[in-house]
């Protein structure tokens, strides 16, 4: 990630960054200090995550859903999101194109990361969320708004009843 010896940003993610995200050089650089600061190991783990994510939801228990929020924006893996991991997805959650949240969508519903969703992974998201909803008392539902989307479109096909399977599929000219 970052040069652990000087705490400085890699000009390799810097840049990936920059041409990836909203953000500034001045603006991730500023992001990164307060990352290192909070997370002094340049890792948070999925218990800081749990954490962090329950702050913003004080009279809720969001850790279960949590768990799956922490899984899709660990791209990696590794049990941890890094810095770069943690900037995509402040980006993606706040400001990113639609195709991308349908994507970062797709990736929390496949928990198991096969490439498709089942209908029990589609009922352990919405049993998540609906615990966690049901536990929410005053604060507003959340509401996600996707604008049109031309190139891609999402597929849904049965299938024996029990699962299906959600792909993309580019449309054709």
């Amino acid at each position: 990630m970052g040069n652990s010896k000087s705490g400085a940003l890699s000009k390799e993610i810097l840049d990936d960054l920059k041409l990836n995200t909203k953000y500034t050089e001045e603006e991730l650089c500023t992001w990164y200090a307060s990352f290192l600061k909070e997370c002094p190991t340049g890792r948070i783990t999925k218990e800081q995550f749990e954490g962090i994510y329950a702050s913003f939801f004080p009279d809720a228990d969001p850790s279960a859903y949590a768990r799956h929020v922490f899984r899709s924006f660990d791209t990696n893996a590794d049990g941890t999101l890094d810095f770069k991991e943690y900037i995509v997805a402040l980006h993606l959650t706040s400001s990113g194109k639609t195709t991308r949240k349908l994507e970062w969508a797709f990736a929390l519903y496949d928990v198991d990361g096969n490439g498709t969703i089942s209908k029990n992974e589609v009922q352990e998201i919405v049993r998540t969320r609906k615990t966690f909803r049901k536990t929410r008392t005053h604060q507003k539902s959340e509401q996600t708004k996707f604008g049109p989307f031309s190139e891609r479109k999402m597929m849904i096909r049965s299938k024996r009843g029990n699962s299906f399977r959600v792909s993309w599929k580019t449309k054709t000219s």
